[in-house]
């Protein structure tokens, strides 16, 4: 009997470089068996730039009490860099990046869903509802077919 793989790898590719992340999804895509889906979620880029711009301090403030452990971070460049920078980051990823490397690493199928809104068994609990994380995440899952 063949079992299709899950892979669920949250908040990963931000602690890789590019050519890193290409590769992991390309080790990803050859150990699944076809119809096997893959969930990455992670901080979107595009989300934190429009909420640096906007000077959306709800969120800043949000972000810097639930995870930053400097308190002295004041500005929304101080805690926007942080956040770039912080807890070993390496790369930080919008959709499009993600939907790039994930169609050169074979997937296909890509779509982005909600928290906890997905096809892969027992998601609620394996997935984080930490408000922290649900304000800064996107949700992408990918095929391989």
């Amino acid at each position: 009997m063949l079992f299709e793989i899950y892979i669920y790898a949250s908040h990963v590719i931000t602690h890789m470089d590019l050519n890193q992340a290409i590769n992991f999804l390309k080790s990803c895509y050859d150990a699944m068996q076809k119809g096997g889906k893959i969930r990455l979620p992670f901080p979107d880029l595009e989300l934190w730039a429009r909420k640096y711009l906007e000077n959306d301090r709800d969120f800043l403030d949000t972000y810097h009490k639930t995870y930053l452990s400097n308190k002295d971070l004041k500005t929304r460049g101080e805690i926007f860099m942080s956040h770039v920078h912080g807890f070993g980051h390496k790369f930080a990823w919008d959709l499009e990046s993600v939907k790039d490397i994930l169609e050169r690493a074979g997937f296909s199928n890509i779509t982005v869903k909600n928290n906890r809104e997905s096809d892969l068994p027992n998601i609620d609990e394996i997935e984080s509802d930490r408000p922290g994380r649900i304000l800064e995440t996107k949700y992408v899952e990918a095929e391989k077919l």
